[in-house]
């Protein structure tokens, strides 16, 4: 009775907790609390993974290998740009949140708490001669403020439906589809079903895919004048176009229309740029999507220049497998969430791992990867494994992929 008594007091305790704890976050945060019933609603796109509730980068990287694998399957040419836009979410103008407020038919109030949480704010400025006083400002974004890139995902998304309208009525739009239903010849479900991509998002990096070149110098231009009217801008430099399925020669450098962004200059004179334009190769999020060998070379390259820390004597084994756990397998494990690679590859890098631990404790002979990495229970020496690590990641992918919550994945 007296265990019941307690069991109850502590869940009494604890609700009463967490209602005040979500009364001080309303109270103190109006801005974190819109932002996290905005992202539950699903008004952003399905290709969007930015602040989307359920979906994760690898997500998209899986998407993106799925559209590889369906233009070279169907021989099919894509065009595809890798937009990079600057980080420059603090110079957003912040009617861009406003209209995309009144464009989803979301209420009044919404842009209300906005304007009021930019209302005189409070900013000061690190000199070398230490803070000054606060200098106040209104109606702008505060620099660094963590609803910044929140708010610039759902600007970007009204451009994302702007520009999926536009392409329902474009040819060269690129419409994912079974071979079957191409033919008119259903013989599954699935076969009646088709997905027009058009563009891909996540934060400042973006994909627009088109059929065919001058569909893609048309969208770019569309992108361009949408961003700048709301004070974002591309970076070209990191910028790049990709032929997948191409057929024949193909040019080095495409030339694409954007905003002139000159000083002095009319914006709405449109001026050209050159690109470099790559083959069968896309690359997001610094990994090349669908090329295993590539990540391989990027993961051996690592841990082969990685270096232990130089000190008086030997490093003892149990410190070194806590270097190798928070330094080498960690960042192994983040490029790998991304881009997992072959079994035999990633058992290489064990063996690559086991290498340098051996040459830093000077023994008489090379413990097997196997060994090194098993629990000490079962008479290892509990190094974190590279191999099941990357078993793990490709399994939850596969998993994640057939089970997801949305249909465009």
């Amino acid at each position: 009775m007296w265990l019941m008594m307690f069991h109850k007091w502590i869940h009494t305790d604890l609700s009463n907790w967490r209602g005040l704890l979500l009364s001080n976050v309303l109270a103190n945060s109006p801005m974190a609390w819109l932002n996290c019933c905005l992202s539950e609603k699903g008004i952003l796109p399905d290709t969007q993974v930015a602040v989307q509730p359920g979906v994760q980068t690898c997500d998209l990287m899986s998407f993106l290998t799925s559209v590889k694998c369906w233009a070279t399957r169907h021989k099919e040419p894509v065009y595809a740009l890798e937009h990079d836009q600057m980080k420059g979410f603090d110079y957003l103008v912040p009617e861009g949140f406003h209209d995309t407020i009144r464009s989803y038919g979301l209420l009044q109030s919404i842009i209300d708490i906005d304007k009021a949480a930019h209302k005189e704010t409070k900013c000061f400025i690190q000199t070398a001669y230490g803070v000054t006083l606060p200098i106040i400002v209104s109606d702008v974004n505060k620099q660094g403020g963590p609803l910044s890139p929140i708010k610039s995902m759902f600007m970007m998304s009204l451009g994302h439906y702007y520009l999926n309208d536009l392409m329902k009525n474009d040819p060269n739009a690129l419409i994912i589809s079974s071979s079957a239903c191409k033919r008119n010849d259903p013989h599954l479900k699935d076969d009646g079903n088709c997905l027009m991509v058009v563009m891909v998002e996540a934060t400042d990096d973006s994909f627009l895919f088109s059929k065919s070149l001058q569909s893609l110098r048309r969208n770019t231009l569309v992108m361009e004048r949408f961003q700048f009217a709301y004070g974002w801008m591309t970076q070209w430099s990191k910028s790049m176009a990709c032929l997948l399925s191409g057929i024949g020669d193909h040019l080095n450098m495409i030339s694409l229309p954007l905003v002139t962004v000159e000083r002095g200059a009319n914006p709405l004179t449109v001026t050209e740029h050159e690109v470099p334009l790559t083959r069968d190769e896309l690359e997001f999020l610094r990994a090349k999507v669908d090329n295993l060998t590539a990540r391989f070379k990027e993961l051996k390259n690592f841990i082969d220049t990685f270096q232990f820390p130089c000190v008086l004597g030997r490093l003892p084994i149990t410190l070194i497998c806590k270097i190798v756990a928070q330094n080498i397998v960690s960042k192994c494990r983040a490029m790998l969430y991304l881009q997992p690679i072959k079994q035999s590859d990633a058992e290489t890098l064990d063996k690559h791992i086991i290498k340098k631990v051996h040459l830093a404790l000077s023994f008489p002979f090379r413990p097997s990867s196997r060994i090194a990495t098993l629990p000490l229970s079962h008479h290892g020496f509990d190094f974190p494994s590279i191999a099941r690590i990357n078993t793990g990641i490709a399994v939850a992918g596969i998993s994640q992929d057939l089970n997801h919550h949305i249909h465009s994945y």
